[in-house]
């Protein structure tokens, strides 16, 4: 079951996320301004459909589950992890949707799972796609710093494919004992 919410809650305000140790969340940080990017509205309304029984358990707020399965992408870490960090990181709190900090565990690490299972592969390329839109509509076009740097960039390659620094580490070679001798 999923409660619809049927005026989906806007993102609060910076200022009025309450941090129990006072203080304030930066504008420039990047979960703030990915928070900004979803479109949640939207998010939610798709995610509502695939609840057709009335009955059950009612379902996490979609903004908590696709928020974590980011967190987890984003940061390449384990589901434990990830509700750990969510405790202990009041950005990453904000991003989800809460109202104020909390120290208390947001869901249990195997809920992970079932997000998993609900925002399928096609659900998060509908998401991933409505970001995207919604940033080429709200910029029209890369700013002019970005777009020097992609001209720089392409004109660089000249049809060559740069390989990354990290991925040309090598393993390095180990002694075999037909080549270590005594002295």
């Amino acid at each position: 079951m999923y409660r619809k919410r049927y005026q989906p809650e806007p993102q609060i305000p910076l200022d009025e996320f309450y941090m129990s140790f006072g203080g304030r969340l930066s504008k420039s940080n990047r979960w703030v301004r990915l928070a900004d990017m979803i479109p949640w509205d939207v998010v939610e309304r798709r995610h509502a459909e695939q609840f057709k029984s009335p009955v059950g358990n009612p379902a996490y707020p979609v903004r908590v589950a696709f928020g974590a399965l980011v967190i987890k992408e984003k940061l390449k870490i384990t589901d434990g992890e990830t509700v750990g960090r969510i405790r202990e990181n009041p950005y990453l709190q904000y991003f989800i949707g809460y109202k104020a900090c909390s120290d208390r565990q947001p869901f249990n690490s195997s809920t992970m799972v079932y997000f998993r299972i609900r925002l399928s592969a096609d659900i998060l390329k509908e998401i991933n796609a409505l970001i995207i839109e919604g940033r080429k509509r709200k910029n029209g076009r890369m700013n002019p710093h970005q777009e020097k740097i992609h001209h720089r960039t392409m004109a660089s390659r000249k049809g060559r494919r740069r390989i990354p620094g990290h991925c040309l580490w090598m393993h390095p070679a180990y002694p075999k004992a037909s080549v270590i001798r005594m002295m």
